[in-house]
């Protein structure tokens, strides 16, 4: 579907670090370091921006659902950090999905640099791509879009093309907010080829999701209302109009 490098993922974590500051990291830092009982080092989330490259997914230990179990068990609370570690470290994705969602969450990430938005945000839906199980990733694509810098936009739709031509997906892993993630931010950007942006358009619609059928895929702070309005404060462009969207946004009439 996208021209894209297969060097990408890593050009584009190359330009995030040089955007970012040492003391543009202090605040998420923080965040991290208040969950210092889990054992889960910053410099281990921060390993993927310094070695300009995407963790891998190869396991080789304890699965993600594995540990998720434990959670929701209550069994974690008795695992020592150290356990706790060792099954984090054994799952890398498992690690860093975790990780950033408990501890650069959305709201944290609110008053962040831009750069560093992208960085977490884009970890996180790298992760999710691979072994979905956390449902709030719209969550970390709607901060990009409303951030609303022309080149950060533009970089990460790159970086949404890198990831659907490069990146395979794990089975349950449903791209239809990414696709639309994509679509308002080369509307922001403005270098859309409008064909491929015409086709990413029929890809979505042709899904004929209802309402409920998109609410249930992302359960997140920001709803489908909120996205409407993100929509709306976005010039249209390529010849798709505001109906269109609405229908993308909001599904189907039930």
């Amino acid at each position: 579907m996208f021209l894209i490098s297969s060097d990408f993922g890593s050009d584009f974590l190359r330009l995030v670090k040089s955007k970012i500051l040492d003391e543009d990291f202090l605040e998420v830092k923080k965040n991290f370091d208040s969950y210092a009982d889990l054992n889960l080092p910053f410099s281990v989330i921060s390993a993927p921006l310094l070695a300009e490259k995407f963790p891998s997914n190869k396991r080789i230990g304890f699965s993600n659902e594995f540990v998720f179990s434990m959670y929701r068990s209550g069994i974690l609370e008795n695992l020592t950090s150290n356990d706790l570690h060792a099954a984090f470290l054994q799952d890398p994705i498992a690690s860093f999905h975790w990780s950033i969602y408990e501890a650069a969450h959305f709201y944290n990430l609110l008053d962040c640099q831009p750069w560093v938005k992208a960085y977490f945000s884009s970890l996180f839906i790298y992760c999710e791509r691979l072994e979905p199980s956390l449902d709030v990733e719209s969550d970390y694509l709607y901060l990009i879009v409303d951030e609303g810098e022309k080149e950060l936009c533009g970089k990460f739709a790159k970086f949404i093309e890198w990831l659907i031509e490069f990146v395979p997906k794990d089975d349950e892993y449903d791209d239809y907010y990414l696709l639309l993630t994509w679509l308002l931010l080369k509307r922001i950007s403005g270098d859309a080829d409008e064909e491929i942006y015409k086709n990413v358009v029929g890809v979505l619609l042709a899904k004929k999701y209802t309402s409920s059928q998109i609410s249930y895929l992302s359960v997140c702070e920001r709803g489908q209302e909120e996205w409407l309005a993100l929509h709306k404060r976005i010039p249209l462009k390529y010849g798709i109009e505001n109906k269109v969207f609405e229908t993308i946004i909001l599904g189907l009439s039930e």
